[in-house]
């Protein structure tokens, strides 16, 4: 009997400690659904950049992040043109646009976002980027969806889960 107790603590404290949010992830959650179809290591995605194809000037138009202490900072953004949707001179601050290899450029916006969102564009093509890889949001949401991204602490079952629906 002494022995079926232990085994009963000792599974109750197992689950407790898997499902408790430890381990800091860079994540995207599914608006629509609520569940997450995104996590890594926060080092992989320290520097990265959302990329999609304005509907209007049908063009690249890239926003850069960093990531500092569990937030995600807006760095800079570039764009080919302006056009409806596109920040404006001064949006950002005392920040100026320059004209670098034939692209509008934002630099040291350094807006400070605990998490942000995007609607996955229809014929946007929106995609993840870091310095060697690329993944598009088409590989986890369907178009117009909503998909937010922050660093968020996620428990040891939720990366178990994550790391068995990549097989």
């Amino acid at each position: 009997m002494r022995n079926r107790i232990i085994s009963l603590f000792l599974i109750i404290v197992l689950a407790a400690a898997g499902s408790m949010p430890l381990f800091e992830r860079f994540t995207i959650t599914n608006e629509k659904s609520g569940s997450l179809v995104f996590q890594d290591r926060v080092e992989k995605y320290r520097e990265f950049h959302t990329s999609f194809t304005h509907s209007v000037n049908r063009t690249p138009v890239n926003e850069y992040y960093r990531i500092s202490e569990g937030k995600l900072v807006l760095q800079k953004a570039t764009f080919y043109s302006y056009g409806a949707g596109m920040p404006e001179a001064g949006e950002y601050g005392s920040s100026k646009p320059s004209i670098i290899n034939g692209m509008v450029q934002i630099d040291n916006i350094n807006k400070v976002f605990p998490k942000f969102t995007i609607f996955a564009g229809i014929n946007a093509n929106h995609s993840l980027n870091t310095n060697d890889s690329e993944i598009f949001f088409s590989q986890f949401v369907k178009p117009q969806t909503p998909v937010t991204f922050e660093v968020k602490k996620v428990s040891l079952i939720t990366l178990i889960r994550s790391y068995w629906s990549k097989k």
